[in-house]
């Protein structure tokens, strides 16, 4: 994977849970659970990007590489990871005299990943065969947390409305009446490729590949997620 390399963005200024990036899991940080699996994949470049000093610290010591503290305009709440990709890469390819096709983006925040699913998530939108500029993670969503079962009140009506269509009524709890092939990201992996990132600004395209995940899967971005994710681990 000479033309991949993967990159696990961790901003420090987390406002659900403080320091969310280097939360434990079986005594590891979620950066070092990123890096390992990225290992795993045989990715030779391995890049950790941060605001951090000790974050970057964590992530050269489990063999990531850096191209320094990011700048201050990319650790901003609002800050783009797209942004973020665009100057990690082209600060890379500077710094080891490099080029790459592909990005592969692992948050630290999604921990519970499967290695074969990437792997041919990977191979896939790399492959000269297909015509896919990026790819994804996607999982089923459970019947329990569909849109159809969501609603909104209407206080000029004083009526419940169903939150995806007009018709005025309570969402149906009836599991026949919902698909169950709508999908959506799982975060557990992202990955681009050059001509999209750079030139049509963007790390998934429309016709993007996606692979599904069948396993347990889990953004940490509360207290309750770091609980359910170490108890998925254990």
């Amino acid at each position: 994977m000479n033309d991949v390399f993967c990159l696990i963005p961790a901003r420090s200024g987390s406002k659900g849970i403080k320091n969310k990036n280097i939360k434990k899991i079986k005594n590891i940080t979620l950066i070092e659970h990123a890096a390992r699996f990225a290992k795993n994949l045989s990715i030779e470049n391995i890049l950790i990007s941060s605001d951090s000093k000790k974050y970057e610290k964590i992530g050269l010591d489990c063999g990531c590489i850096s191209n320094g503290i990011r700048p201050e305009s990319l650790s901003k709440d609002m800050s783009s990871t797209k942004d973020v990709v665009k100057y990690e890469w082209k600060m890379l390819e500077s710094l080891i005299s490099q080029q790459f096709n592909y990005c592969l983006i692992l948050e630290p925040t999604a921990p519970l990943r499967n290695l074969s699913v990437i792997k041919n998530l990977i191979s896939v939108v790399c492959s000269k065969d297909n015509n896919y500029k990026s790819g994804f993670t996607a999982k089923k969503v459970e019947a329990s947390n569909h849109p159809f079962k969501y609603f909104y009140f209407d206080k000029s009506t004083s009526s419940i409305m169903r939150a995806f269509s007009n018709e005025p009524s309570i969402p149906s709890s009836n599991r026949q009446e919902i698909d169950n092939n709508l999908l959506t990201k799982s975060g557990s992996a992202y990955i681009t490729s050059k001509e999209e990132i750079m030139k049509n600004n963007r790390i998934i395209s429309p016709y993007s590949y996606f692979e599904i995940e069948l396993s347990k899967t889990i953004n940490i971005d509360t207290y309750d997620d770091l609980y359910l994710a170490k108890k998925y681990f254990s």
